[in-house]
């Protein structure tokens, strides 16, 4: 009969999970034997904060449950920003502690604050306790999960547990869209604002229909840059916190008859932020799973269920199905004005004309250079043209772009990314070890403090947008990992 530790190896392997990122310093021998006994690799990472950002980044770009090892509670505190991450990008990641004893109440009283389940194995139920926290992040709202793995577990019998219970997804039910397709059809000056909560390519095909059918003005949370067409005639860039660019916003909600908020979540909102948008202003909430935090507002109508199903549905019962010689085509009646619309684009566009980083990104972004995954340090807008969902990739400190990168390799080898850093390398230098090997550039400020010759890469010294993008055509055709320095320009 295998263990408990045993089962958990077998559960993941049946769920498909082909690697798991560990920090294995203090890991117990059991788990680690239990590993190498399966065909389900261990990545080694430098430090565990390393390896959750991996897990989580990973998780966000492929949809699909990744899984971290650590132990100790020291390693726990490193945890918490990646799993905090993974709570607002509602990415699945399974965090096990495996260490030589108990995670203390402390630190298990601070992951559980970003955790969606926080599941301690015992003696008698550590096989039922396992394998109910897999199926909690199938059956329930995408997030971490953490599984403090006791040592008790290496020798407790899993009795006849099979590894495949809870396997079986429960299928999401799509809503009833009739009382809020009548509010849509109805409606002349729409506003779809799309969040973070699902940034797939689905998504984004749904959002566009939507939008084309009902003439509507587009938004987007900064976190959800490429899931609403920058091409649209109504697009009105993604959503500002910047004073001078919210003046224009607001007078666009304030003409509004009608709010879409399409995956949005309060979770995403800065504290305390106004909305920019009236009480009064009707909202209708659309998301795959029921919401967990009420959007400020009016709010009419929550639908929950698979956004591009619910996109479609809710289109065709306000307009009918799509014209066949023009699916694209705007089906209702629209009082927004393209020239409207492109004072709001043209107001930020001037706010981050003087944004230094902003600048580096459209320089990889530039024509001469093929087309790639950039992953930024930046958490607010950026004056940046996106073509489809997840180009850019906003990510919260210079260990997150990184490691989000590394990831975006993992995921898919065949699209080029760079990581653009707001700051010089040694704040991401943690988890420089995990891209030897790696085609990958790294763009950060200032000049390399020697990290290119420990980690066999090609240090670069730029100055300027234009010799960033001379530098990243040259890295891109020699492949390898890259670290670019970016002077600041002299005149």
């Amino acid at each position: 009969m295998p263990t408990v530790t045993g089962l958990l190896v077998d559960a993941l392997k049946v769920r498909r999970i082909h690697t798991v990122f560990a920090w294995r310093k203090g890991l117990r021998t059991a788990v680690q034997t239990a590993f190498s006994d399966s065909p389900i690799q261990l990545v080694d990472c430098p430090t565990a904060a390393v390896a959750a950002r991996l897990a989580a980044s990973t998780a966000r770009l492929s949809g699909q449950l990744q899984v971290c090892l650590f132990a100790g509670d020291a390693e726990a505190v490193e945890l918490v920003g990646a799993l905090h991450a993974a709570d607002l990008d509602r990415a699945p990641v399974l965090a096990v502690h495996a260490g030589p004893g108990r995670l203390s109440e402390a630190s298990l009283a601070l992951l559980s604050g970003r955790c969606r389940r926080v599941t301690r194995v015992s003696e008698g139920m550590g096989a039922m306790q396992v394998l109910t926290a897999l199926a909690a992040m199938q059956r329930g709202l995408p997030g971490p999960v953490l599984v403090d793995l006791s040592p008790v577990a290496d020798h407790t019998d899993a009795g006849e547990s099979s590894a495949r219970w809870g396997l079986r997804r429960k299928p999401l039910a799509t809503a009833d869209v009739g009382h809020a397709s009548e509010r849509l059809a109805d409606a002349r000056r729409v506003v779809v604002l799309v969040g973070a909560d699902d940034r797939s390519v689905a998504t984004a095909n749904g959002v566009r229909r939507l939008v084309n059918a009902a003439g509507a003005v587009v938004f987007h949370l900064p976190q959800a840059s490429g899931v609403a067409d920058p091409d649209h005639g109504l697009y009105a860039g993604p959503l500002s916190w910047r004073c001078d660019v919210r003046a224009h916003q607001q007078a666009i909600f304030d003409d509004a008859d009608l709010l879409l908020a399409v995956g949005l979540s309060s979770i995403h909102l800065p504290p305390g932020w106004d909305p920019g948008w009236s009480d009064r202003l009707p909202i209708v909430s659309l998301d795959a799973h029921p919401p967990s935090f009420s959007l400020p507002g009016c709010v009419v109508d929550e639908l929950a269920g698979p956004l591009m199903e619910l996109l479609d549905r809710l289109r065709v019962a306000a307009f009918g199905p799509a014209p066949e010689d023009d699916p694209d085509a705007c089906q209702a009646h629209p009082a927004w004005s393209e020239e409207r619309v492109q004072g709001v684009r043209h107001a930020w566009v001037r706010a981050e004309a003087g944004n230094a980083l902003a600048a580096l990104v459209r320089a990889v972004q530039a024509p001469q250079v093929e087309s790639v995954r950039v992953c930024v340090d930046a958490a607010r807008p950026l004056a940046v043209r996106t073509a489809a969902p997840k180009e850019v990739l906003a990510c919260q400190g210079p260990l997150a772009t990184l490691a989000a990168a590394i990831a975006s390799r993992r995921t898919d080898p065949k699209t080029p990314v760079v990581a653009v850093l707001s700051t010089g390398l040694p704040p991401a230098a943690a988890a420089l070890p995990a891209a030897v090997g790696s085609d990958l550039v790294v763009v950060f400020q200032g000049a390399d403090p020697g990290f290119a010759g420990l980690y066999g890469a090609t240090a670069h010294r730029v100055e300027g947008p234009k010799g960033l993008r001379q530098a990243v055509a040259r890295a891109r055709q020699a492949g390898g990992l890259h670290l670019i320095g970016v002077e600041a320009h002299r005149p």
